[in-house]
């Protein structure tokens, strides 16, 4: 009876170590860290810049560089596996992972390369958090930082001119259309093409008299008598 006892603790304390030793490896599988709370909220410009970095080489003038660093105090044997930082730009919270298009871990040689981490973002873009998987146990409150920026140069949009309140000016060779007035300032008028109504007129009426006159004087020479008479 003791010996069935002691055998069934034994199956029971095996399948303990067996259950936990399975379970430990999981919840360890992707231990992580997050970013330093101090360096929330903080744009490129805050932090020391070094442009001469080689890993910011290729980096366009419209853009931040961004160096994330797994310090030792997060303990040995561990680097980084993955990235996602969290940021803000003027459009609203924009969410980056490395590596990926924007970004790369440094992988060895050397062995310690894999605590350094590149990432460039549009300039002016702050940081909202972040987070990082990295391989072994880190150390406890294990925080990555960011060790130095390159800050690029904002682009934005050339504004648009202000809209004229005045009508175009018409095009040389084109006449303003009917019911416009030529716009003021647009230069020498057009030449004017025909004379003014009234002067025709005037004149018109003028040689009509006159050639009534000379008419009257000639049917009246040509009168009976009124030859003679003269």
């Amino acid at each position: 009876m003791r010996n069935a006892t002691l055998t069934r603790l034994a199956t029971v304390a095996a399948a303990g170590v067996l259950t936990f030793g399975g379970a430990m490896p999981a919840s360890a599988a992707e231990p992580t860290v997050g970013l330093h709370p101090n360096q929330v909220g903080l744009s490129a410009g805050d932090f020391d810049e070094e442009c001469d970095d080689p890993f910011f080489a290729g980096r366009a003038t419209g853009e931040d560089g961004w160096h994330f660093v797994l310090p030792a105090s997060a303990g040995t044997g561990i680097g980084f596996l993955s990235l996602t930082i969290v940021f803000e730009g003027p459009d609203g919270e924009h969410t980056v992972t490395i590596p990926g298009e924007s970004g790369f871990i440094r992988q060895p040689p050397p062995a310690s390369a894999t605590r350094h981490a590149y990432l460039t973002t549009p300039a002016g873009w702050s940081l909202v958090s972040g987070v990082a998987e990295v391989s072994g146990l880190p150390a406890a409150r294990a925080k990555f930082v960011v060790s130095h920026t390159c800050q690029g140069v904002p682009t934005s949009p050339s504004p648009r001119p202000p809209e004229s309140s005045q009508s175009p000016s018409p095009a040389p060779g084109e006449s303003p259309a009917p019911g416009e007035s030529p716009a003021p300032g647009g230069g020498a008028g057009l030449p004017v093409t025909g004379a003014a109504v009234g002067g025709v007129l005037a004149v018109g009426a003028g040689l009509v008299a006159a050639g009534v006159a000379m008419l009257a004087v000639r049917r009246r020479r040509d009168l009976p008598g009124v030859a003679d008479e003269s």
